[in-house]
């Protein structure tokens, strides 16, 4: 039988670490020739391409040609979200790797006004925009690619190094551009500035070989062979998801604090307060360094806590720092630059840096992910360009005055997290239900038609090769788990696993209902007793609990299609909970059911949660309570299976089942379902989850617990001080 995940492009292309490294070595490259463009127009291009007898205006104009990219970027955020959208997130990020690189390279290229006049800055500008088209698609496509391969429980930490890609590249354009803006002036004006410009040669010739080795996403690549994708992204995503676009658009008004202290702050800091140059990109360095650090970690919290009250935090925190940023810069105080730096950059607007990408790509569906959140935000940027050219017209009258431009970028940023308020949480909700529904625009394929699924056929999209199996029969989904030889006991990548196998079966239109296996010697022994014994702290626990298990579980109850358990051998603890949140199920005779977890001082959470939603609350009060088998007859009598058979019937009997299912129309299906499992999916499931957190916050660490684990450990019958038979020495 054939192996999911065993290809080497399902190798490559399903390791979230290593679509987050990707993505952020890409971004590290990409915004490093962004970067190099904002220092020069900030430093340098003033002088080089423009009139030299144009004074201060020449400032004004080069940073004109740094805010034409912005203007740029949503028509890139248009066309390469089309891209990304109906061709593929991989394919995208080359193109706009190879058009960025190609313009940086010839920007260094380009003859001085003071050699070809007026076509120095014409030139400029052409390349500025190609650039800007360019950016137009990176943050999204990075953001979006890993999105689609990272652990439910942590989008945000993975999505969070693109945006740390954003800022390694801010970091080596500001470390080169060093020792270039200490060269003799006339050197600097004249080759010297070029030389980080040629360099991006060798920056693009990198970041194409890290790019090129990257894999599709297996839902995008699901969704693009099952002709699911819609023609026209960007109309799709104005009729769809108007709203959400909106509301990126509002939340990305904060970049424009980006920009004020990468750009106009430091013209205003060299030009108005003679602070040298090298201070004030150093300041720059050690506080974009220390965001490297801090955008992870705050990252890991938008992952527990969600992802509004992280982008607020940072929004808020911006308005208040900014002013001490400014004020350092009047005080000429290096030792305070340095201090509002790390509050400004390491802190506050770090926390925005880390939540944005997972908090904007959530709001969108699969199918316009890309093309929504590069719109939205390069709308939103349209603003964040032209800030410091606006700066320095409001400061015009009196360059030494930086308070309106602190109030204008604090109202911003208090808009920005406005805005945010008005969004949903998503932090917590399944990736294939995030954003708004998409008619299914692709046709359907019959089993006879080009381009069907083969009776028998294999899937593979799984994360780790051996872990899980899914195969076809007819319009019947066949899983079976993996690790046989851990009873399919359940670990942090199978729970991941089942719930993506049930959310793929429960997307196909073929499909009519999915039967779950395990084997001869156990059907699933639950959560892998090592993972277990493994988790230390509260935040440990519910991050493999509400991040992994429920998933998987809430997958099931959700499915478009019946769930039927095929049960041959023992269900144990998560394994006993699979069967009750199933729709239905099929027991060998020497099937059992056992909820061992008050033997380790812990109780069956799910099971007891959800119990009272599925079944008679006496029979399943017995099986919850006791830590005794329950065989196929009592599991029978309490409706947690519905059908007992031989052993070796049963595997027939689950697909005969599913078949008759299968005679139904697949709407009529998904609504019977819906309507039949309404209580468990709401309020079954939010109970599911409260039982969850209270086990993670209050049971894991309390005395049963501790007690418990030691005594499995030691191989000895627990001493729980809470038990009747506490003094009794075990056997």
């Amino acid at each position: 039988m054939a192996r999911r995940g065993n290809t080497p492009a399902a190798r490559r292309g399903n390791s979230p670490a290593r679509a987050a490294m990707a993505s952020m070595a890409g971004g590290t490259l990409e915004y490093y020739d962004n970067y190099i463009y904002a220092l020069a127009a900030a430093l340098v291009f003033g002088r080089v391409f423009f009139p030299t007898e144009a004074g201060g205006v020449a400032t004004l104009a080069s940073m004109a040609t740094f805010a034409v990219s912005y203007a740029a970027r949503p028509l890139g955020a248009v066309l390469l979200g089309h891209i990304g959208d109906r061709l593929g997130r991989k394919r995208v990020l080359v193109t706009i790797l190879v058009l960025m690189g190609t313009c940086t390279f010839l920007v260094g290229c380009l003859p001085a006004y003071s050699v070809i006049g007026v076509w120095a800055p014409v030139l400029l500008v052409t390349l500025r925009i190609l650039q800007g088209i360019s950016v137009g698609g990176e943050t999204a496509a990075a953001t979006v690619l890993t999105i689609e391969v990272a652990p439910p429980h942590r989008r945000a930490l993975f999505t969070s190094w693109s945006a740390n890609g954003i800022v390694g590249g801010f970091v080596l354009a500001t470390l080169v551009f060093i020792p270039v803006s200490a060269l003799p002036e006339e050197q600097l004006y004249t080759w010297g500035w070029r030389i980080p410009f040629l360099l991006s040669a060798l920056v693009t010739t990198a970041g194409f070989i890290i790019r090129a080795k990257l894999a599709e996403p297996e839902a995008f690549v699901a969704a693009r062979e099952e002709n699911a994708l819609v023609r026209v992204p960007v109309v799709e995503v104005f009729r769809s998801h108007w709203g959400a676009v909106l509301r990126v658009v509002l939340c990305s008004l904060a970049f424009a604090i980006d920009t004020v202290i990468k750009v106009f702050a430091l013209s205003f800091a060299t030009t108005e307060y003679d602070i040298a140059e090298s201070t004030m990109l150093w300041v720059l360095i050690v506080s974009h360094l220390g965001a490297l650090v801090t955008q992870p970690l705050i990252a890991l919290l938008a992952d527990r806590v969600g992802r509004k009250p992280v982008f607020i935090a940072g929004n808020l925190g911006c308005a208040a720092t900014l002013f001490a940023y400014f004020a350092a810069i009047q005080a000429r105080e290096t030792p305070l630059l340095f201090l509002t730096g790390f509050c400004s950059v390491t802190l506050a607007y770090a926390a925005i840096n880390a939540s944005y990408p997972a908090f904007f790509a959530e709001m969108f569906h699969l199918k316009v992910r890309q093309t929504g959140m590069a719109l939205g935000i390069q709308i939103g940027l349209i603003a964040a360009g032209f800030a410091p050219s606006v700066y320095l017209a409001l400061t015009a009258d009196d360059p030494k005055n930086w308070l309106p431009v602190a109030i204008i970028s604090a109202v911003i940023a208090v808009a920005a997290a406005l805005s945010a308020v008005t969004a949903k949480e998503t932090a917590f909700t399944p990736l294939d239900q995030l954003g708004e529904p998409i008619a299914d625009t692709g046709a359907r394929r019959h089993p006879h038609q080009p381009g069907a699924r083969p009776e028998g056929a294999v899937s593979h999209h799984n994360r780790l090769e051996d872990a899980m199996e899914s195969r076809t029969r007819g319009p019947v989904i066949h899983i079976t788990f993996g690790r046989p030889e851990k009873l399919h006991a359940m670990d942090a990548t199978g729970w991941t696993d089942l719930a993506e196998s049930v959310r793929r079966a429960s997307a196909d239109p073929q499909v009519r209902a999915v039967v779950l296996h395990g084997s001869d010697r156990a059907f699933c022994a639950g959560n892998d007793i090592g993972e277990f014994l493994r988790l230390s702290t509260a935040r440990e626990a519910r991050d493999y609990f509400l991040g992994l298990v429920v998933p998987a579980m809430e997958a099931i109850v959700r499915c478009e299609v019946p769930v039927i358990s095929a049960v041959r051998a023992g269900a144990i603890g998560g394994g006993a909970e699979i069967v009750l949140v199933s729709d239905l199920a099929v027991a060998g005779t020497s099937a059992t059911f056992r909820l061992p977890e008050a033997r380790i001082g812990v109780w069956p959470t799910v099971f007891a949660a959800a119990a009272p939603y599925t079944l008679a609350h006496k029979p399943a009060g017995l099986l919850a309570l006791t830590t005794a088998a329950a065989d196929s007859g009592t599991a029978l009598r309490c409706g947690l299976v519905h059908e007992v058979v031989g052993d070796d019937l049963v595997d027939d009997a689950a697909h005969r089942l599913a078949l008759t299912i299968a005679e139904g129309s697949r709407d009529a299906i998904r609504r019977t379902k819906r309507f039949t499992t309404a209580r468990l999916r709401t309020e079954g499931m939010a109970a599911v989850r409260a039982a969850l957190a209270e086990l993670c916050d209050e049971t894991l660490l309390g005395p049963d617990a501790t007690e418990g684990v030691r005594a499995f450990r030691e191989k000895r019958g627990p001493g729980f001080a809470s038990s009747v038979s506490a003094s009794v020495p075990a056997d």
